[in-house]
C-alpha cells in the first residue's frame, strides 16, 4: 500500500523494562499483521506481483541448449564454451545423453500438447486458482493419454510344422 510505514521507536537499552519489551514485541507483531492484511488486500484487488515460488530443485537446474553446428566459442570462461568442448570431444549424441537433453525435449512436447488442447492462457487471476486450473488440465490430459494408449496382449506362438 502507499501509506507510510510506522517505524518502531528506538529505545536506549538502559531504559528497557519488562513492560517496554512487551510493548515493543506487541508493536512488531501488529506491524506484521498490518503487512499481511495489506498483501491480502492487494491479492484481492489482483495487484500482486509474481509469487515467490521456488521449487527445491530450482537451485540445481542448468540450461541445456545444444550448440549449432557452426557454433564458435564465446568470451573466456563462458558456460557455453564448456558445452562446445564436450560436443567436440564426445559428439552431439553422447552429449545429449549425458546432459539429459531428452528430458527437455519430452517437457517441450508435453507443453505443446497441453497448449494445443487447452489453449495457452489461464482464466484464473489468483495464483492458487491458477495452480488448481493447471492441475485439472494435466489430469484431463493424463486421462486422454491413457485412453489413447493401445492395449497390448501377448499372443503365444505355436510351432507349426511344415508338410512338404
Amino acid at each position: 500500500m502507499d501509506s507510510p510505514k510506522p517505524q518502531l521507536p528506538i529505545i536506549n537499552p538502559t531504559d528497557h523494562t519488562p513492560l517496554v519489551d512487551v510493548l515493543l514485541e506487541l508493536l512488531a507483531w501488529q506491524q506484521k499483521q498490518i503487512e499481511a492484511l495489506e498483501q491480502e488486500i492487494l491479492k484481492l484487488k489482483g495487484e500482486t506481483t509474481k509469487p515467490d515460488i521456488k521449487p527445491s530443485k530450482m537451485d540445481k537446474t542448468r540450461l541445456v541448449v545444444p550448440p549449432r553446428e557452426n557454433a564458435v566459442p564465446w568470451e573466456k570462461d563462458h558456460p557455453r564454451n564448456a558445452v562446445l568442448e564436450q560436443v567436440v570431444q564426445r559428439g552431439m549424441a553422447e552429449w545429449k545423453k549425458e546432459s539429459g537433453y531428452h528430458r527437455r525435449s519430452i517437457t517441450e512436447n508435453a507443453m505443446y500438447r497441453l497448449k494445443q488442447l487447452f489453449g495457452d492462457s489461464l482464466a484464473s487471476r489468483l495464483i492458487e486458482t491458477q495452480v488448481t486450473e493447471v492441475h485439472t488440465r494435466i489430469a484431463a490430459l493424463n486421462v486422454m493419454t491413457y485412453l489413447g494408449m493401445p492395449v497390448s496382449v501377448r499372443v503365444p506362438v505355436q510351432n507349426q510344422q511344415s508338410t512338404c
